[in-house]
């Protein structure tokens, strides 16, 4: 199989990325995994080339290597400070580092970049939570279920928190809308019920 990944475009080039696995080029075949020493290799053509940092992060992030996908998120941004993306995965890292503070203003610059970004918009609701701010994360998991009203967890969270505000009859339904998207996902909702 062959697969080819526009890695940076211009007016005057393009940097692509390309695999080959077999004699012929097939997408119906399994897709390789994109590694370290390609992504390292492409970096050595062009170092400003966003997407690239960002998918390293990943792979460094993958294997554990937190400070390491740190750097190559933080890069990232450095050449494009409005990749939602990368936002989003450096508050990840940050969060996996016990950085919860700072996990939470990068995910509040991922929703900044991009409004739409639910990924970002959920691990905003869930840092802040975690953070003590029941009123940002209730604003944020409601933006959420704005754009994925089927999202079973942010349902659970959001009725943990409006419980935790006192908010009673909103945590109910929001249990109650968690277990009729999903009666099994929804198990921690019944739980929270407690029936």
């Amino acid at each position: 199989s062959h697969r080819v990944r526009n890695v940076c475009a211009g007016k005057r080039s393009v940097i692509v990325a390309e695999w080959w696995l077999g004699p012929e080029c097939s997408h119906a075949e399994a897709r390789p995994e994109d590694t370290e020493e390609a992504t390292r290799r492409v970096l050595k053509l062009d170092n400003m080339c966003a997407e690239m940092h960002l998918l390293l992060g990943e792979i460094l992030r993958d294997r554990g290597e937190l400070q390491g996908a740190e750097a190559s998120f933080k890069k990232a941004l450095s050449i494009s400070w409005l990749n939602a993306d990368a936002h989003s995965s450096l508050g990840l890292v940050l969060k996996d580092q016990g950085k919860v503070h700072e996990a939470a203003q990068s995910f509040r610059a991922a929703v900044e970049a991009d409004p739409g970004h639910a990924v970002a918009q959920r691990r905003l609701g869930f840092a802040l939570k975690s953070l003590g701010d029941l009123d940002g994360a209730a604003q944020a998991l409601r933006a959420v279920l704005k754009a994925a009203p089927q999202d079973v967890a942010v349902h659970n969270s959001l009725g943990l928190i409006l419980n935790q505000q006192g908010h009673l009859e909103e945590a109910v339904a929001s249990y109650r809308a968690a277990i009729e998207i999903n009666p099994v996902q929804g198990a921690a909702a019944h739980n929270n019920l407690g029936t």
